[in-house]
């Protein structure tokens, strides 16, 4: 049970490290504005409204990849219970996602990619996991 847990661990940091490096390439790509204050909330909308699709499409990018990184390796270390194991990191990705997109309020079509490509890397992962072997019960 501890080394399923270390794997969910792994997994979430795994998952937020490579989610973070798409972050970060977006944000060198498209820095905000001189002067803009990203505390004050009317002015950080109005530069997320003047970001191009791509600096978006980093971000939904990283965060679906990193939820599949951080699921595949949960089960690479767990060993067992590969379903559950995947789900909980996607899941866990899948919330923090939700709760992101609540606070900064981005374009619908980012919203519905973000969250639609957490949901469909979940059963991938599972599938690739199994495939690879990383199942010992299987």
């Amino acid at each position: 049970m501890t080394h399923r847990i270390a794997a969910l661990f792994a997994g979430f940091i795994t998952a937020i490290l490579v989610m973070m490096m798409f972050i970060s390439t977006s944000v060198r790509m498209h820095p905000a504005p001189e002067g803009v204050d990203l505390n004050d909330p009317v002015q950080r909308q109005a530069y997320q409204d003047s970001l191009p699709a791509l600096a978006y499409l980093l971000v939904a990018g990283g965060t679906i990849l990193g939820t599949l990184a951080g699921a595949l390796g949960a089960a690479f270390m767990a060993k067992e219970q590969i379903p559950r194991i995947c789900a909980t990191v996607g899941g866990g990705m899948l919330v923090f996602t939700v709760m992101n997109l609540m606070n900064v309020k981005p374009p619908m079509w980012f919203a519905a990619l973000t969250v639609g490509g957490v949901l469909a890397v979940i059963p991938v992962a599972i599938a690739i996991a199994r495939a690879k072997g990383f199942d010992s019960a299987a």
